[in-house]
């Protein structure tokens, strides 16, 4: 049965628990949500068919997939396996509630409900069933899906939230259609979408494939492109057939996969330099441990204190900077030098403050 007594503002107290608050605070700034209750109801939409604190749909998914498994490995027809079933299913759903009434109490607050997630949970015809696990606390349900979503991994709740944008990329691979995409700067491109796929150490979902640009000679250019999913604000299906499937694309297919590889989907699309780097021995313990962003090495110096690398700059810049003393770049001079500024710079602003 869906919810009763939705008062008239239709706002709905919840209470967070202290982790909870401070992942959710988290993604909001990762994902440019700037309130509270958009963020809530787009977790709500993207989640509530697929979360176990839904109770009954869970139920209802766990008992197909143990019936599959026994009906596979021939035990379909044994006599107890009605009971059997039952047993586990029983089980699960004491887990879940189990775990439920685990999650502390933190922070509490109210957030007004969008219309859909109004409707779903609150109307006749919603479809909402979890009344009676939750004993008509429609807050308490609430309060479940979001602790449980808080206790994920972010690169799969980034595949939550961004749901919308992963389904409709994902739809236009398998059709082989391309795209037009929409980004925070409110830019438009237009991609054949050949895979997503994550970084080198799975924080972040990136699109990538080919983009087509106008020329100033006219002449339609087509470029490797990399964007993380949730830059992007819309994608829109188009008719135009994909070409990069195509058996005379093969290259062309090749040549992603490499950069992929060589690169990460997060620089794919940066040019490739070389780059040397003295580390003292702090340096070096500090390289050894700070797997985020860094560079492979390509050569060592005898005395191991100089490393070469080959990478874009963004990434040398990213990953090097933060290292302050223990690292210096000797070359390029062009990169030398704008680390040489950038310190200068941050030195100048501590001396007016001093």
């Amino acid at each position: 049965m869906p919810f009763k007594g939705l008062n008239e503002e239709k706002r709905i107290y919840i209470n967070l628990s202290h982790d909870a608050v401070m992942i959710m605070k988290h993604d909001m700034a990762s994902f440019q949500v700037e309130h509270e209750a958009t963020f809530i109801n787009q977790v709500i939409e993207n989640y509530i068919e697929e979360a176990e604190a839904s109770i009954l749909l869970a139920a209802e998914t766990y008992r197909e997939k143990l019936d599959e498994q026994l009906s596979g490995s021939g035990a379909g027809k044994l006599a107890d396996k009605d009971k059997f079933v039952d047993a586990m299913v029983k089980k699960y759903i004491e887990d879940i509630k189990q775990r439920n009434g685990k999650y502390e109490k933190g922070e509490g607050f109210k957030f007004h409900l969008n219309k859909k997630n109004e409707q779903y949970l609150y109307g006749i015809q919603g479809g909402c069933r979890e009344d009676i696990s939750y004993n008509g606390n429609c807050g308490e349900y609430i309060k479940a899906l979001l602790e449980e979503y808080c206790r994920k991994e972010f690169v799969e709740r980034e595949m939550i939230y961004a749901k919308a944008l992963f389904d409709e990329i994902n739809d236009a691979i398998d059709l082989k259609r391309r795209v037009k995409a929409t980004l925070v700067s409110g830019d438009k491109v237009k991609i054949e979408p050949y895979t997503i796929t994550t970084d080198l150490l799975s924080m972040y979902h990136y699109v990538v494939g080919y983009e087509y640009i106008q020329g100033e000679d006219g002449e339609i250019q087509k470029n490797s492109f990399s964007c993380r999913i949730t830059n992007l604000t819309e994608v829109q299906r188009l008719k135009e057939s994909s070409l990069i499937f195509g058996e005379d694309f093969e290259e062309d297919r090749k040549k992603l996969d490499a950069e992929i590889r060589s690169k990460g989907a997060q620089f794919m699309c940066e040019g490739i330099m070389r780059y040397e780097i003295y580390f003292t021995d702090q340096g070096i313990r500090l390289y050894n441990r700070m797997l985020h962003l860094r560079p492979a090495v390509v050569h060592t110096s005898k005395d191991g204190h100089i490393y070469t690398f080959e990478c874009s700059q963004k990434q040398i810049e990213f990953y090097i900077f933060k290292f302050g003393a223990d690292a210096v770049v000797l070359s390029p001079k062009s990169l030398k030098d704008k680390f040489r500024q950038k310190y200068q710079d941050a030195i100048n602003a501590y001396s007016a403050f001093s």
